[in-house]
């Protein structure tokens, strides 16, 4: 491991965008941007293992759908069904790419639900929850090859 860069976000936040369930990979204009994570790694032939975790709460049942961004470009997609409204859901992925470049890449994680609804970040009923201890993370490791 030649480094590792984080973010934990325990704030909270509401957003009512929709990010659609189907089969098709998610734009730049559907869900919510919830964080946001550069690196800049140290060889181009070495590789990135990004583990993303979100917390979300949905105000109605619906389809949640988050994706990994570099740039405006999804690269890494998950969605899971949310059974229940105001309850806290996680949602946790991981993707592994060549760095590619030693500048920096930045990467976003947005995400929402399929239907007409208030999705929380960090939270449900459109409030924070859990004092921040129930955060949302991206996770960059930079590995030597």
């Amino acid at each position: 491991i030649v480094q590792v860069v984080n973010v934990i976000d325990t704030g909270g936040g509401t957003t009512t965008v929709i990010a659609p369930a189907d089969d098709t990979i998610m734009t730049w204009s559907e869900g919510y941007a919830f964080l946001a994570l550069s690196i800049t790694p140290t060889s181009s032939s070495n590789k990135l293992f990004i583990q993303v975790v979100i917390a979300l709460g949905s105000s109605v049942a619906s389809n949640g759908t988050a994706a990994l961004f570099n740039d405006t470009n999804a690269i890494s997609q998950i969605g899971t069904r949310l059974d229940n409204s105001n309850v806290p859901w996680h949602i946790a992925f991981n993707h592994y790419m060549e760095a590619g470049t030693t500048s920096s890449i930045p990467f976003y994680v947005r995400a929402g639900v399929s239907n007409s609804a208030t999705v929380t970040h960090n939270g449900w009923n459109g409030v924070r929850q859990q004092g921040g201890l129930s955060a949302s993370t991206i996770t960059i490791w930079e590995i030597e090859v």
